[in-house]
């Protein structure tokens, strides 16, 4: 009896290239957003609101949305989108956890 020893597995979103460049322009904007969480997390914290309600597809935050932003979110795939978001919600509740600790 013949053993696997390893298992590769590979999941890829499928993009149209307008989708690829749009992902690609969302993670250049997210790199500046996450350059400036080292220096100032009250700045960083009112973007992130900004950020998380233009990703919200119902509105449900209440705030201010960063429409640039969420036209590039919006150009992206939908699990893409998914992904987004789930990386800003873990930001938020990084900062938020930190700001309390130190306050």
């Amino acid at each position: 009896m013949c053993r696997c020893l390893t298992v590769d597995v590979k999941v890829s979103t499928p993009r149209t290239p307008s989708q690829e460049e749009a992902i690609n322009a969302v993670h250049a904007f997210l790199d500046q957003v996450q350059a400036q969480i080292a220096t100032s997390i009250g700045d960083v914290q009112q973007l992130l609101v900004g950020l998380l309600n233009a990703c919200d597809p119902e509105q449900t935050n209440s705030g201010t949305v960063n429409h640039k932003f969420q036209s590039l979110v919006l150009a992206c795939a939908a699990e893409d989108q998914k992904k987004i978001r789930k990386k800003l919600h873990k930001w938020s509740n990084a900062i938020h956890t930190t700001k309390n600790v130190f306050e």
